[in-house]
């Protein structure tokens, strides 16, 4: 079983990325979370829902109306890693990106 992975979305909140699909949070309760997809929010929304609890995914309908998008996934963390090293360092954008590059290798290849 693998842990629970979290991505930071466009605003501040945390997205739950699941096989390929990326998650909201729609409601929580004492014992459970339950996730929604949030791909066409407004649209097309879709019927795409996870229900985790204990940080376990205790349900997973998998009725999603769209493709899973790894890579635009992985390029939110790419992102997220990339704006984390320049608020933290005082390296230059190149020695940032450089140091990406190498830290991307090691994250694909997880």
């Amino acid at each position: 079983m693998s842990a629970l992975r979290f991505v930071k979305g466009q605003k501040v909140k945390m997205h739950l990325v699941h096989q390929g699909f990326n998650y909201q949070i729609d409601k929580k309760t004492d014992k459970k979370t339950y996730y929604r997809c949030s791909y066409g929010q407004t649209d097309y929304p879709c019927p795409g829902r996870l229900h985790v609890s204990n940080e376990v995914v205790v349900f997973d309908n998998n009725n999603h109306n769209h493709a899973s998008n790894i890579a635009r996934i992985d390029g939110r963390e790419i992102m997220e890693l990339i704006k984390q090293k320049a608020r933290e360092t005082c390296d230059t954008p190149s020695q940032i990106l450089t140091s990406i590059d190498v830290s991307f290798l090691k994250f694909i290849s997880k």
